[in-house]
């Protein structure tokens, strides 16, 4: 069953975006992580606005541990202020 993630970040910027994609290796279609259908990112007035399909529940699950850790130093490297915690996020299976 497929899953829609979407992360509004507050505060995130598009050099914090471009430098924790290349350190997870890139979304697009030639490097997506297994299980990414299809993702979108857009800068906002306040920050980032993610939206991610996902084959399943699981595979997102998988990435984000994973690669875990590699996010978490993707953001400190970037220099991050935005909160993902506090990321507004909604997912809903269908």
């Amino acid at each position: 069953m497929a899953v829609l993630a979407i992360m509004d970040i507050e505060g995130g910027t598009v050099e914090q975006y471009d430098e924790v994609d290349e350190i997870l290796g890139g979304t697009g279609a030639d490097n997506a992580p297994e299980g990414l259908i299809s993702h979108t990112a857009g800068e906002t007035d306040t920050g980032l606005y993610v939206a991610d399909v996902w084959e399943s529940h699981g595979a997102m699950q998988l990435l984000r541990g994973a690669a875990g850790s590699r996010i978490g130093g993707g953001r400190r490297a970037a220099d991050a202020t935005a909160d993902p915690a506090g990321a507004q996020s909604r997912g809903r299976q269908r």
